[in-house]
């Protein structure tokens, strides 16, 4: 034993049975080394009352005293890391029974769909540091996330947590996150107001704004201004809706059976000569409301002839007013002789004309 004149391969291939060498070298490291390099498998040597650490001292893998139908709990006590045994495929199920943790399971790599079937919880997993993502990933077999978004809430995985994992504002709301202005609500979890609109039964205007929301992101998810003032004992006015963006020319189009986006109303509430004209109204409906004077000055004559220029306004137009614009103020306005010249103006009149070219 101590001094073999024989090797344990030269044994086996004299016929000798791994049981018959093991009572010849015994069970210490080098014994099983030898019996690993004579080729005995691992069967064999379980089969003579070898354990798992013998054969892991020996140089055999985890996955071979898999074979050899060592339990997970005997290869554990054997010495083999959780990784080797993942390596050997033993399911997260048969460690977690085996004694191995969850930390331990986390460090060897089994994803979130292996957790579940070792019947781990999503509380569990955020405890291990697993991420709402890691949770979501497709189950192999229903093509769904493994974890739905009412188990990670039940996980204590935040709005904002579950919105990042891809889940829809829909499945969140199904899964139990309805509030919109708490501390980790929609609102908070990062969800604009047009995202949430895809949620069915839809929010009332009133919940958005007591969740925090502002008339102006209700303007960007499409809400009219019609609907904005209309919404019961929130008191919107058109000024609220001015102050946020709302447009003339939007509020223009809108069929308001109240009145409240007349041109008055409109003009009262700040709209500027120039957003009105933008909004199609014309010079003459703004001068019977008095946002326009027909007075003679040059100055103002020469401004509102401008601002209808920028308006869209043509020469053609602007000379079918009763202002009796002459050429000169039409170049002060900033129409140019090619304006004249496209529409086949030439003028005529007996006043000092600055288009030369147009007159030729």
């Amino acid at each position: 034993k101590n001094n073999p004149i024989f090797t344990a391969s030269e044994l086996k291939f004299a016929g000798y049975t791994a049981n018959e060498i093991r009572i010849s070298i015994g069970y210490d490291p080098t014994a099983v080394q030898e019996l690993y390099q004579a080729g005995f498998t691992a069967t064999e040597l379980k089969g003579v009352g070898y354990d798992a650490g013998h054969l892991n001292n020996g140089g055999y893998t985890a996955s071979q005293c898999k074979d050899a139908e060592y339990t997970a709990a005997q290869i554990k006590t054997g010495g083999y890391t959780v990784q080797e045994m993942e390596d050997a495929l033993f399911t997260a199920l048969e460690l977690k029974n085996a004694g191995w943790l969850i930390d331990d399971l986390r460090a060897a790599g089994y994803d979130a769909t292996q957790m579940q079937l070792a019947n781990f919880t999503a509380i569990d997993l955020r405890a291990a540091g697993y991420t709402a993502t890691e949770l979501s990933i497709l189950n192999n077999t229903t093509q769904l996330p493994t974890f739905n978004a009412g188990e990670l809430k039940s996980g204590g995985y935040t709005v904002r947590e579950i919105k990042s994992a891809g889940y829809t504002p829909q499945e969140i709301y199904n899964g139990g996150y309805t509030d919109i202005g708490t501390d980790n609500g929609l609102k908070a979890g990062g969800y604009t107001v047009n995202e949430l609109r895809t949620i069915t039964p839809q929010y009332s205007i009133t919940a958005y704004i007591t969740g925090g929301y502002t008339i102006h992101d209700l303007r960007l998810a499409g809400y009219t201004g019609t609907q904005v003032v209309d919404e019961p004992n929130l008191g919107f006015t058109l000024f609220d809706l001015k102050m946020n963006g709302y447009t003339a020319a939007q509020l223009k189009t809108e069929d308001n059976q109240s009145g409240i986006f007349s041109l008055r109303n409109l003009i009262d509430e700040g709209y500027t000569r120039n957003e009105l004209l933008e909004a199609d109204y014309t010079s003459i409906q703004l001068i019977d409301e008095g946002l326009i004077n027909t007075v003679s000055q040059d100055a103002e004559r020469i401004e509102y002839l401008k601002a209808e220029r920028l308006a869209g306004k043509t020469i053609t137009e602007m000379r079918a007013q009763p202002q009796n614009y002459t050429p000169k103020e039409f170049q002060l306005a900033g129409y140019t002789s090619y304006d004249f010249e496209r529409q086949q103006i030439t003028f005529t009149w007996t006043v000092s004309v600055a288009f030369e070219t147009v007159i030729e």
